[in-house]
């Protein structure tokens, strides 16, 4: 008994820690501060993450218990992912030191890997009126090329004050710019990323919400992400990734 309560605290223990790693990060000190704690050092699914453990765990679910390599493939299953952990810890600290050439001693920033995968970043530096936001390879020898993104606090002059965009600062946690689409008024969320920001600076991010119109917010997490997904853009994220010309 005491063997599968142990099994089970370490699995939730790592579940938990795992959470951590992405942009979403995790609550660990629900229910007191609200905080959430993001590392941001891997994308939220990451293929070349998931695959080793995947795989190992169809061979360990389908093989004999007495199988003589079952041990040996689960210690597989388990290395692969920690270092492709410190893998990743290697490329999100050589990339910060790319980014700090652009800092002043009163920067906010972070940086976070782009979408399913390792080896493209994405930097978001705030100043006080808004963002600057950028892409690198960590292949690239050249530094990052930003694009500014104004915050528009006035935007919100008349509705600051309302319970659901106080909790969307909140959830945030200060990273985010309001923009007017015709009549609309919508809150991004620079933290996940735009939805092709590699092949078009200026694209849209990918967790908006409609002030103005909230019952058009069925979807708002990731919202579109992969809406601008095609062959040409594929194309774009790969050679940007690995720093093709």
């Amino acid at each position: 008994m005491s063997k599968w309560v142990s099994f089970f605290l370490i699995e939730a223990l790592i579940h938990i820690m795992l959470d951590s790693l992405n942009n979403y990060g995790t609550g660990l000190f629900e229910p007191f501060p609200s905080m959430r704690i993001a590392f941001n050092l891997l994308y939220v699914a990451d293929p070349l993450f998931t695959i080793a453990p995947l795989f190992v765990f169809f061979f360990l679910l389908f093989s004999r218990m007495d199988h003589l390599h079952r041990i040996k493939w689960a210690r597989f299953g388990i290395w692969v992912p920690i270092f492709y952990c410190c893998f990743a810890l290697v490329n999100k600290i050589n990339i910060e030191k790319s980014v700090s050439k652009h800092l002043t001693h009163s920067s906010i920033y972070f940086t976070a890997p782009t979408l399913l995968n390792n080896f493209l970043w994405t930097a978001v530096i705030k100043d006080s009126t808004g963002f600057q936001v950028g892409y690198k390879s960590i292949f690239g020898k050249e530094g990052f090329a930003f694009t500014r993104f104004e915050q528009n606090q006035n935007y919100l002059d008349s509705i600051h004050d309302h319970q659901e965009v106080m909790d969307l600062k909140l959830f945030s946690q200060g990273f985010y710019i309001h923009e007017k689409w015709n009549d609309t008024l919508v809150f991004n969320d620079l933290r996940f990323g735009q939805i092709n920001g590699w092949e078009n600076p200026s694209s849209k991010f990918a967790f908006h919400y409609f002030l103005s119109h909230p019952a058009d917010n069925d979807l708002v997490v990731q919202r579109g992400r992969f809406a601008a997904l095609n062959v040409k853009s594929a194309k774009v994220l790969w050679t940007r990734m690995f720093d093709l010309k």
